[in-house]
């Protein structure tokens, strides 16, 4: 009883860092109307139709990418068949435009079995990682798309910059606030070279440096 208090206290805690209030992202599919859904990702999208895009990240570790814009926490503790499960799935940021200009943000959890964001943490701790595994596929259900790894970020909920305030498609003033209160948290790599034209996703987990801590990979499309 008292292990599944903490796990709900973990989930309330990532999730606080997860929700906005405002305008939300929706209408993908009317968006894509006219395109078809990739052959390979067909038959998952006709098992659940949450999914909207693949990861494919370093060590063979690759899931579906899920999107509820009006319940936007709800694959932090359910599974591709929607049962509960502690170790949930990638996805997005409400306010996310997955493979379109502008910055989505992308949640997935730090677990001790080494599955979900908890790669990400190597290419913070393990020297020459970033270099040998700077791309990673980001695929949206119609397109395959590359990203190159720009920076990586440690970061707070509790610091006065709130990166995960700053999602879709921003003016060009809200992105260079962005930008410019970000790049203090870059403890590798720079935004100098990320652009308002950029297709920029942003990858977050926890990390246990401080309370609340989060670890932040940046990247762009190329």
């Amino acid at each position: 009883m008292i292990r599944y208090i903490y796990y709900l206290l973990f989930v309330l805690t990532v999730a606080s860092s997860m929700v906005n209030v405002g305008e939300v992202q929706t209408g993908t599919l009317e968006q894509h109307a006219d395109m078809e859904i990739l052959e390979e990702y067909a038959g998952k999208y006709e098992e659940n139709s949450d999914m909207t895009g693949y990861i494919y990240l370093p060590n063979d570790v690759c899931y579906p990418v899920m999107f509820t814009p009006y319940n936007q926490n709800y694959y932090a503790d359910h599974n591709f068949n929607k049962e509960k499960s502690k170790e949930g799935l990638p996805f997005l940021n409400r306010y996310s435009l997955l493979g379109e200009q502008g910055i989505s943000l992308m949640y997935g959890h730090h677990l001790k079995s080494g599955r979900g964001f908890t790669v990400l943490k190597h290419y913070l701790e393990d020297e020459g990682y970033l270099e040998k595994n700077r791309h990673i596929r980001i695929d949206t259900l119609y397109d395959r798309q590359e990203y190159e790894i720009v920076a990586v970020v440690l970061t707070s909920l509790n610091e006065s910059f709130k990166y995960y305030n700053y999602v879709g498609q921003l003016s060009e003033q809200e992105f260079e606030e962005w930008k410019e209160g970000l790049q203090g948290y870059c403890v590798k790599g720079s935004l100098d070279d990320v652009c308002y034209e950029d297709v920029v996703m942003e990858l977050s987990t926890c990390y246990y440096h401080k309370d609340d801590g989060r670890l932040v990979v940046i990247l762009k499309a190329v």
